[in-house]
Order: C-alpha cells, then sequence, then structure tokens
C-alpha cells in the first residue's frame, strides 16, 4: 500500500510536472505568436533597386522597369526616383505623355532631380515644346553643372528652335567637360558647322 501511495506521488507529481511544462509551453507560444504578429505587421521596405533599374535600361527591357518601379510606388506614392525612372522607362517606350506626367510628379517630390528635367524637356522637344525644353535644361544644369548631356541637349534644342548660335557655349561646355568623348566629339563637328 504504501508502494501505490508513493507511485501515486509520481504520477500526480508526473502530472502536474507535466502540466507545467504544457503550461510553460502554451506561454512560450503565445508570446512568440505575439512577437510574430507584431514583427508580421511591419510592412516590408520596396525601394527602386538602381543597379537593378540599371540593368533593365541595359536591357531594354523598360517593362521590368515599369513594374519595379510601381512596386516602389505602392509602397512609397511620394518616391520620386521611382517616379523618374518610370517616366524614363515610358519615355524610351515612346509613351511620351505618361513620361511626361511621371516626370512631373518626379519634380514635384523632388525638385532637385536633375535627370527628371532632362527627360521632361527631351519630350517636350519631341512635341516642339522648346522653349519649356530649354527651361528644363537650364534647370537640370542649375542643379548639376557638370551635365553634359544637358549643355549639349540644350544646344540641340537652340538649333531645333532656329537659334544655333545660342547653343555655341553650350557646344563649348561640353568640350570643356570633356566626359563623354562621343558628345565631345559631336560638339565639335557642330561647332565647325556653324562656323562655316
Amino acid at each position: 500500500m504504501f508502494l501505490d501511495i508513493i507511485s501515486g506521488l509520481r504520477n500526480n507529481y508526473g502530472m502536474m510536472r507535466n502540466t507545467k511544462i504544457v503550461i510553460a509551453a502554451v506561454f512560450f507560444l503565445l508570446i512568440s505568436s505575439v512577437l510574430i504578429v507584431i514583427a508580421g505587421c511591419q510592412v516590408p521596405t520596396v525601394t527602386v533597386t538602381t543597379d537593378l533599374i540599371q540593368q533593365y535600361f541595359n536591357e531594354g527591357k523598360y517593362d521590368q522597369v515599369i513594374t519595379e518601379c510601381n512596386k516602389a510606388l505602392q509602397n512609397n506614392p511620394e518616391d520620386a526616383n521611382a517616379f523618374c525612372k518610370r517616366g524614363i522607362a515610358f519615355f524610351y517606350k515612346g509613351n511620351y505623355y505618361q513620361a511626361n506626367s511621371d516626370l512631373n510628379n518626379a519634380i514635384q517630390f523632388n525638385p532637385e532631380l536633375s535627370e527628371a528635367y532632362y527627360y521632361r524637356a527631351i519630350a517636350s522637344g519631341n512635341y516642339g515644346s522648346f522653349n519649356s525644353a530649354i527651361t528644363d535644361l537650364s534647370k537640370a544644369i542649375e542643379i548639376d553643372p557638370g551635365y553634359t548631356r544637358a549643355y549639349f541637349m540644350r544646344a540641340d534644342m537652340y538649333a531645333q528652335s532656329g537659334k544655333p548660335e545660342l547653343g555655341i557655349p553650350d557646344l563649348q561646355k561640353v568640350i570643356e567637360l570633356n566626359t563623354d568623348s562621343q558628345l565631345t566629339n559631336s560638339a565639335r563637328d557642330r561647332l565647325k558647322a556653324l562656323d562655316s
């Protein structure tokens, strides 16, 4: 009988010990679940990956650029860089209206984004709005005085508007900056043509 009592105590102790373990496990799972829910509520950050976007541009995959930018804009509807890159992709696809809209948004959210002014200028030039293009290129140059392509393009817009002589200082600046040999050579050729 004494053995039966000890055995009963062991069983009760075992049950109590098991109950404590179960309670501890439930408590642990409850705390873990709460932490997982809290962590799970955080929205993952989606950013425009410059390297990936550049890779897509280099490969001519403008739809993928647009897709990546759309993801970024879902996360942050005021992402100027995403608007800018998507606008450039639309530009290369020939959708100048959508490009212009996105570039306007990029400039609205970041007025110091010289690339947005540059591409908006080219889109405007495609519509024959040379004065608007020249204004945007001037702003791009004001923001980034070393923006060689902007100087070259402004000279081109002056020429297209019938005032090629106004572009001479820009062509000279392209040669002075000499950051792109192809642009530098083209600027020299244009200056020679203007001199003759």
